[in-house]
């Protein structure tokens, strides 16, 4: 037993050491950085930019995988670029993202890398259609 203490006190006694290497440093002001799962063993890295309106894509080595042009609504508003996926909303190979923008009346839009538009709200009332679907559960109900 003594043979066994010295063993392990011996063994968890060593120094070890290690260090954390930096990959790359991105221009973050707006936080708005990560890693996605976009397909089912597929991740990259988004940044989205709202200075430039732009959404882009790396891979996970940081080369550059594809930068996408955020087409604004309106001028001055703050928008969200929610559920990046490649087959989130269709079946082909191209990446798409919901775009929407809160605050009273938002916007909804569902849209392609190369701009192509699969949904769009522009009159989205996202509060109150979320209390009618509960209204409307509790009032059948009753």
């Amino acid at each position: 037993m003594k043979k066994l203490i010295i063993l392990f006190t011996v063994l968890f006694a060593v120094p070890v050491s290690s260090q954390i290497t930096l990959e790359k440093t991105y221009n973050n002001k707006d936080h708005a950085f990560s890693l996605l799962q976009v397909d089912s063993n597929e991740y990259l890295y988004a940044y989205y930019n709202s200075s430039f309106d732009t959404l882009t894509l790396y891979n996970l080595d940081h080369s550059l995988y594809y930068s996408i042009y955020i087409p604004v609504v309106e001028s001055g508003k703050k928008y969200y670029i929610e559920n990046i996926s490649r087959r989130l909303f269709n079946l082909d190979d191209k990446i798409e993202f919901a775009m929407t923008k809160s605050g009273g009346f938002g916007i909804l839009k569902i849209l392609q890398e190369d701009g192509t538009e699969l949904f769009g709200c522009d009159t989205c009332d996202f509060h109150n259609s979320m209390n009618y679907i509960g209204t409307e559960a509790a009032g059948t109900s009753s």
